[in-house]
């Protein structure tokens, strides 16, 4: 993108976009679903992913994922996250929020909520570089699938077109490709 020196910082999901206003930091990068309300206020990047949510149960536990199943079990969900959207289309469920994706995971792992429900990139990641036991499984995907874009401050456009520019020639180059790979291993396999 041309710049010398890229500084990240680890900010909680919930106080990125805040950032932004705060003029914290230039972009922000966390999975995030494009949608209206968010585009009215900030610049969105083109689509880097599509995602889906996983739902995801302890291996063996034969939780399935439909309203039956999931009436009066805990769903644990990252604070903030579309993935709220989807847990609410389970009537009967109890949302339990986590301050990240990973803490839902494990939540499931530990048996303090019987299904997580995160992005399938995400869940995909942890299955491949967390889940030392083997121990979780995906039970079910939502049907919706979103576009993950980058955000800056509004009126900053000109980095995000410097962004788009980047990510299209990341993708041209075949490095993208490897990247998934490496960092999400199959996803096929994991559905």
């Amino acid at each position: 993108m041309g710049y010398d020196k890229v500084e990240f910082i680890n900010t909680p999901f919930d106080e990125l976009l805040p950032g932004l206003n705060h003029k914290k930091y230039d972009i922000a990068m966390n999975n995030f679903s494009k949608t209206k309300a968010r585009s009215i206020d900030y610049a969105a990047s083109d689509s880097y992913a599509k995602a889906a949510f996983s739902i995801v149960a302890k291996k063996g536990s034969n939780l399935k994922a439909d309203i039956d199943s999931m009436n009066g079990r805990k769903v644990a969900i990252k604070k903030g996250a579309s993935a709220e959207r989807v847990a609410k289309s389970f009537p009967g469920s109890i949302i339990v929020e986590y301050p990240e994706n990973a803490s839902a995971l494990h939540a499931v792992e530990t048996g303090e909520a019987d299904y997580a429900i995160c992005g399938n990139l995400t869940t995909a990641y942890y299955m491949t570089h967390t889940d030392d036991d083997n121990c979780l499984q995906v039970v079910g995907h939502s049907e919706r699938q979103d576009d993950l874009v980058v955000y800056a401050e509004k009126g900053n456009e000109e980095l995000i077109k410097k962004f788009n520019a980047a990510l299209s020639d990341y993708k041209k180059s075949g490095e993208y490709k490897r990247l998934i790979k490496f960092y999400f291993g199959d996803i096929e396999k994991q559905s």
